[in-house]
């Protein structure tokens, strides 16, 4: 079109109507004339005084067309033709004052800036700043409105510096003037490609390493920072082809996560596979990087080897595959990949699966330390309350194991510390701490006991032996009536999640009863034969209700296993299994002296 337009302005036409009608066109439609209507290319040629094979080589012939992708030819470049733009006439008023004539370069619409002046093009007069056409013939050098002089001086736009040699670079890709000449320069199998799909190929990954979705066939809208940004960015990839590729995906996993990494990798593979893809690129892409174009787990697998499937995880972890597949399914575990439907397949990161291990490791469910230290599991509970124990409150590892866990080393402290803080010999007379807690109503305080055992309110001695820890503690006599002052209350804890049934055996030491007792007291209180976990509301009411002949002989004279006479000559008599109506006991036990 430069060719048109400067011959109908050396021969003083107004326009370049005359010679397109000449030519045998049937109207003056110039935007399209160099991608389009070459039907009468002999006319053209006979007109503009120059021969066909001259008009052939300026006019972009296309290449190939298909239904999403046509290229045509663009100097020594294969480009799309929607990054050519003939509407419209682009300058740079620095570049026009050295030489005034045209340069191919400025038709392309991913080049906003010179690459000889590096001066921002304007596709307005500088002077008046109507919009620069190729339809009126003022000359290049001129406005087609009013004849202003596009080369005036002016506050013009530069590309940023720290930009210019790549900038450079890229432009010598989109519009070369010596394709072999570049193509020497690549590397690898760049060398294969000529110039213009080595600048497709560019442009494109550098906005999949941006995860720019702007659509391919309107990059030429974007900012002219924009497109120098991405330009910087395809140099970049091209110059340390072909590890920086995979050295800048591997950047933006660490930086963006994984959900950014997949569509990255989707993108990359609408490379290969996408209708209208570029044969040469989609070529070097699967050559270059197959691992890359694979399925996304697998790509993403190659991009962070501290990726690992399900199975790796579950042997890693320590769990049995069935157990972690049911927890996979519940959610709790962050998944880095998923697909499947019928069947879900996932991939996790080896940190999250380490830090699983490290808390199954590290941690205890609730009736190991209930038989390491021979107390309920309502008394482990209030341990965590009160800060005796720490729970382990990994949301994975509670998914897997529904009974809460405590920390191994919060255990471990304890134990220690109770053995530490023990008399080392007997100062007296002593009393079992199991058989003194009988003389307590319900649920034990186990918390506040041990809490007083700790800071010397109750003297103990630990025996030596194998048994459960607090089975083995004997406690001063004197230290007995400390124990009734010491209460525990679940309402004073609302924000805790304490469990709502109990075992059989803790229902024994809330109502002091024994094993071969407890069944035949359970179906005579519920009227129902009640089977283990029993719940804690209805052992809490037999408790208020009942008072058994363990703690009868417990509050009256210590380490007796007699009924006390007084009590046996009374009217009162038992009225099942679970002992004595409370209400009627109570009176008679606060009359007598305490043991």
């Amino acid at each position: 079109m430069g060719l048109v337009f400067k011959t109908a302005s050396d021969n003083h036409h107004t326009n370049v109507s005359a010679l397109l009608e000449a030519a045998g066109y049937p109207h003056a439609r110039v935007f399209d004339l160099s991608i389009r209507r070459h039907e009468q290319r002999a006319g053209l040629a006979r007109v503009l005084g120059t021969s066909e094979q001259t008009v052939r080589a300026l006019a972009h012939t296309e290449i190939r067309s298909t239904r999403a992708l046509r290229t045509v030819r663009f100097l020594d470049a294969e480009v799309p033709d929607y990054d050519l733009t003939f509407r419209w006439r682009r300058i740079s008023p620095a570049t026009l004052q050295a030489e005034p004539f045209h340069r191919a370069a400025w038709t392309h619409r991913l080049l906003p800036f010179c690459p000889h002046s590096l001066e921002l093009l304007l596709d307005t007069c500088p002077a008046c700043g109507a919009k620069l056409d190729w339809f009126r013939a003022e000359g290049l050098t001129r406005c087609g409105r009013k004849g202003c002089d596009a080369r005036l001086d002016g506050d013009s736009q530069l590309c940023l510096e720290e930009n210019i040699d790549a900038y450079r670079r890229m432009a010598a890709l989109a519009a070369p003037r010596d394709a072999a000449r570049v193509a020497s320069e690549q590397v690898g199998e760049l060398k294969r490609c000529e110039p213009g799909a080595m600048f497709e190929l560019g442009w494109r990954l550098a906005r999949i390493v941006n995860l720019d979705l702007t659509p391919r066939n309107e990059g030429g809208k974007l900012s002219p920072q924009r497109i120098v940004a991405t330009l910087a960015t395809a140099d970049d990839l091209l110059t340390g082809w072909p590890s920086r590729l995979p050295a800048l995906l591997r950047d933006r996993l660490g930086r963006d996560g994984t959900s950014v990494s997949l569509a990255q990798l989707k993108e990359l593979r609408r490379m290969v596979s996408a209708i209208g893809s570029w044969p040469q690129i989609a070529e070097v892409i699967r050559t270059t990087y197959p691992e890359l174009v694979a399925t996304g787990r697998q790509a993403l697998r190659h991009l962070a080897p501290n990726i690992m499937t399900g199975s790796q995880a579950a042997k890693v972890a320590r769990i049995t595959p069935r157990l972690f597949a049911q927890v996979k399914r519940a959610g709790p575990l962050a998944t880095v990949t998923l697909s499947g439907t019928e069947r879900a397949f996932a991939d996790f990161e080896q940190s999250v699966v380490a830090e699983l291990e490290a808390a199954k490791r590290g941690s205890v469910p609730i009736n190991a330390v209930v038989e390491e230290l021979g107390i309920a599991q309502h008394g482990i509970e209030q341990l965590i309350v009160g800060g005796l124990l720490e729970q382990e409150r990994n949301t994975v590892l509670r998914a897997l194991y529904p009974q809460m866990r405590v920390t191994s080393s919060s255990v471990d402290a304890l134990i220690a510390e109770l053995n530490a803080r023990g008399s080392a010999q007997s100062s007296g007379e002593e009393v079992p701490l199991k058989h003194a807690v009988k003389a307590l109503a319900g649920e034990k305080p186990w918390g506040a006991i041990i809490a007083s055992m700790l800071d010397g309110a109750i003297r103990y001695r630990i025996a030596p032996g194998t048994g459960r820890l607090l089975h083995r503690v004997r406690i001063d006599v004197a230290s007995v009536p400390n124990l009734a002052r010491l209460s525990f209350d679940r309402a004073d804890h609302p924000e805790f999640e304490f469990a709502g049934h109990m075992t059989k055996r803790d229902a024994e030491e809330a109502l002091n009863l024994v094993s071969g007792i407890l069944p035949m007291a359970l179906r005579e209180e519920l009227g129902r034969r009640e089977t283990s976990p029993l719940q804690v509301t209805d052992i809490q009411r037999i408790a208020r209700i009942r008072i058994s002949p363990a703690e009868i002989c417990a509050r009256t004279a210590l380490g007796a296993r007699k009924l006390p006479e007084f009590l046996k000559r009374s009217d009162f008599r038992r009225v099942g299994a679970a002992g004595w109506v409370r209400s009627e006991i109570e009176p008679l036990l606060r009359a007598k002296p305490p043991p």
